[in-house]
């Protein structure tokens, strides 16, 4: 099952915007809607406001994969959510996709300002 069109779209777009500097991300804590109740662990979650009117967010899921069962291993996968004024997810992904992937990937790297650092590093004294 994959992404339906219009989601990819947005995600593109979100994902280009960002690219461009007219969307920030900052790093946050998950709510907690998204791990009470479940046995999932989110390291990263990373949100912004998208076009000055919805919130969107995108964060790394961990679980364990069970393979048998007392045999697991941790997995884990990208996810996009879109949140109402309140917090609460009014959409989220339910597949691991590429698209999502890339734009976790931008999102993380706007949020922490790696690119600053580098230039910053990079920097002749």
């Amino acid at each position: 099952m994959s992404l339906n069109s219009s989601v990819v779209k947005l995600i593109d777009n979100i994902t280009w915007a960002t690219i461009e500097g007219t969307v920030q991300w900052s790093f946050s804590e998950a709510p907690d809607v998204l791990t009470l109740g479940t046995n999932y662990i989110i390291p990263v979650y990373i949100t912004c406001k998208y076009k000055d009117q919805q919130r969107i967010a995108v964060y790394e899921r961990r679980y364990k994969y069970y393979t048998d069962e007392d045999t697991w291993s941790w997995a884990s996968m990208n996810v996009f959510v879109m949140l109402d004024n309140w917090g609460r997810v009014i959409f989220e992904s339910e597949d691991a996709d590429m698209k999502i992937n890339s734009l976790f990937n931008v999102a993380r790297d706007n949020a922490s300002k790696v690119n600053d650092i580098i230039k910053s590093l990079l920097k002749e004294e």
